[in-house]
């Protein structure tokens, strides 16, 4: 059974996440991450936000960010190795 959570307004954090993959797909870097914070901000222990999140930030090469996101999805889901393989590459980038 899948739970949905609702803010006031009754938008899903669902809905938001999807979005939010749409915009990925239409390569909409800064939309997305506006999507998945607003999903994050009603549902701060989804750790596929973070990560979703964390690859938009990479797509915009705002890698310090996407380190963080990356950093917060293990801390969240410590077994989740699509996250896991990010997080390695991340740590393994020089910052400018």
């Amino acid at each position: 059974m899948l739970i949905f959570f609702y803010d006031l307004f009754g938008e899903k954090v669902e809905v938001l996440k999807n979005k939010g993959n749409q915009f990925m797909k239409e390569e909409k870097y800064d939309e997305a991450v506006e999507m998945y914070t607003e999903a994050i901000e009603k549902d701060p222990q989804n750790h596929v936000l973070y990560s979703n999140r964390s690859a938009a930030y990479a797509k915009k090469e705002q890698f310090e960010d996407a380190l963080k996101d990356a950093e917060r999805t293990i801390e969240i889901k410590s077994d989740w190795a699509k996250v896991s393989y990010r997080l390695l590459v991340l740590q393994a980038r020089p910052f400018t």
